[in-house]
């Protein structure tokens, strides 16, 4: 019987990691305003740093065995860098783990998709002659 019970409390002990840490999920379907469940997923991964970090400056509970960064599958199109400091890696009690959902492959992009190209080119610098052998567009905003 007293076997049992220690038994018991080691795995409650070792499991408790798993209940006592934060998950903060991300989608390309997402939206930064949510509130980064697996219900209501945020956009961006910049977006989830930001909220572990407010949860380790506040104290919040969800960051006490660790926090679990979730991307589900899709292209993250990046309009600004992903700062991750070393204060983001967390604690050896309480990391940041940044992973994909189980057979998802997200994919972190800073690429744009350049379309409408169109032959020749009018711009004063070219020479007349080779206006009509070069292709061009106008560049995206962002």
């Amino acid at each position: 019987m007293r076997m049992r019970k220690l038994f018991l409390t080691a795995i409650c002990i070792l499991c408790s990691h798993w209940l006592w840490s934060g998950e903060i999920w991300v989608s390309p379907k997402g939206n930064d305003f949510n509130d980064g469940t697996r219900q209501s997923p945020k956009a961006t991964l910049t977006a989830a740093l930001r909220q572990a970090r407010e949860w380790r400056r506040t104290g919040d509970d969800r960051m006490q065995g660790g926090i679990t960064v979730y991307m589900e599958g899709g292209t993250y199109a990046l309009y600004e860098p992903v700062f991750i400091r070393p204060e983001d890696s967390g604690t050896p009690d309480s990391p940041t783990v940044i992973c994909a959902v189980d057979g998802a492959h997200p994919v972190i992009s800073g690429g744009v998709a350049v379309t409408g190209w169109k032959r020749g080119c009018n711009h004063p610098a070219v020479p007349e002659k080779l206006r009509q052998k070069i292709w061009s567009v106008e560049a995206p905003l962002i």
